[in-house]
């Protein structure tokens, strides 16, 4: 996703409630995608450092993706579920997977690869 003035208008929000622990000119990198999806919030990011404190802004959010770390994630942190389906770029053989996530039943299923 670009980092349109379109985007950063729909993310100020956001950004001033963690602006304290985000330098500004890493927010287009760090920016995370809201979006609604048979009625839960839904969040991606892609570098996991600023999940706990979004979670703590906006615990309503249903599940967060992320990747970056290349490591299987699967948890709940408060009543947020977050996950990263791990290593699925190729770069570590034998360790490849990704996800599917069931919107309705909140399932999700790790698939390798």
């Amino acid at each position: 996703m670009e980092f349109t003035s379109e985007v950063r208008k729909a993310t100020e929000p956001i950004y001033q409630k963690i602006s304290k622990i985000l330098p500004e000119i890493e927010w287009p990198t760090h920016a995370p995608y809201i979006h609604k999806i048979n009625k839960l919030k839904i969040g991606i990011f892609h570098e996991p450092e600023n999940i706990e404190e979004f979670i703590f802004r906006y615990p309503e959010t249903s599940v967060i993706f992320h990747g970056h770390t290349h490591k299987y994630r699967n948890e709940v942190i408060n009543s947020t579920l977050v996950i990263n389906p791990g290593e699925s770029a190729g770069m570590i053989e034998g360790l490849n997977a990704i996800g599917l996530f069931n919107t309705t039943s909140k399932e999700f299923k790790r698939i390798r690869f």
